[in-house]
């Protein structure tokens, strides 16, 4: 993607600082509305347009704004996601270890998916990019 060492460092502390920023406003937020589901599936759909940046960025000679930005975004929209699905698990009295564990199947036919879409059409550096950050 032609990005520098420290390029790369500042999109991984802001990868990590924003998603921390942004993980309590979302938790206010969703409990002043009371509306898990629909933070979730805003912060699932949005994240996934915000990752896009990686693709759309490819084609760029200077990429590291438009990848800054997306990865931001993608870190802030996601955040919530995890905690507001364990809470939700937690408040109904659903056993935890069974979420677990098909939450662990799923991941490993996922990156087996990822795994197989990559040896049979090739991997770039945004397409391995694209689909680490789906997983």
């Amino acid at each position: 993607m032609g990005l520098a060492g420290s390029q790369i460092g500042q999109i991984g502390f802001l990868l990590m600082a924003t998603g921390v920023i942004a993980q309590p406003a979302w938790g206010l937020l969703t409990d002043y509305f009371r509306a898990e589901r629909t933070v979730i599936v805003v912060g699932e759909i949005t994240s996934a347009v915000a990752i896009l940046s990686y693709v759309v960025s490819g084609g760029l000679s200077e990429p590291f704004l438009l990848i800054a930005v997306g990865t931001a975004a993608y870190s802030a929209l996601r955040a919530p996601i995890a905690p507001i699905a364990t809470g939700m698990v937690l408040s109904r009295g659903i056993n935890y270890g069974s979420v677990l564990a098909f939450g662990s199947l799923a991941f490993a036919i996922g990156a087996s998916d990822s795994a197989l879409w990559s040896a049979i059409w090739g991997a770039s550096p945004s397409s391995i990019s694209t689909l680490s950050a789906w997983h």
